[in-house]
């Protein structure tokens, strides 16, 4: 992309410039959704194994009790 708007300003050729920095712009912005959409995953992701520790240790709790009282 960089190269393509180089090449366009090489060659006086401002159109092809901007469309090169207009792709580029759209791009670093799909980068960015993109970015924000994985970091919310990996939260998501902890949130879950969390959960999953908080219920195994319930289980290990219940088991331990009903030991307890049979």
């Amino acid at each position: 992309m960089y190269k393509s708007f180089r090449a366009a300003i090489q060659h006086n050729q401002d159109e092809l410039a901007r469309q090169a920095l207009v792709q580029r712009d759209q791009h670093l912005r799909a980068v960015e959704i993109v970015r924000r959409s994985l970091e919310e995953v990996e939260a998501q992701a902890v949130a879950l194994r969390e959960g999953i520790s908080h219920l195994e240790s319930q289980i290990a709790m219940a088991k331990l009790e009903q030991e307890r009282n049979t």
